[in-house]
């Protein structure tokens, strides 16, 4: 049960991320439906069980990761975003 509450985090996650993008998007007039915007930092560290991760060429571990979004692709934010074994937080 636990498992399934904790994909169901990130999935909500995933989608407060997504939604939070869009309406920036739709405030700043674009419509460009690859370009995804957050903060201008976010952290990442892997879920709890996982020691160590690998997404959009980055490894993650138990500790947060720092990134600046200015310095990541749109596929690489989306994949980030997209991973269940992930947890992500703006800064």
């Amino acid at each position: 049960m636990a498992a399934r509450k904790s994909g169901n985090a990130a999935s909500a996650a995933a989608a407060s991320f997504a939604e939070t993008a869009e309406t920036a998007e739709k405030e700043a007039g674009q419509d460009d439906e690859t370009s995804i915007v957050l903060a201008d930092e976010i952290t990442v560290k892997t879920r709890r069980g996982l020691t160590t991760f690998r997404r959009a060429g980055l490894r993650f571990g138990k500790e947060p990761v720092t990134l600046k979004t200015a310095d990541l692709g749109d596929e690489q934010i989306a994949a980030l975003l997209a991973e269940a074994n992930l947890v992500i937080a703006e800064v």
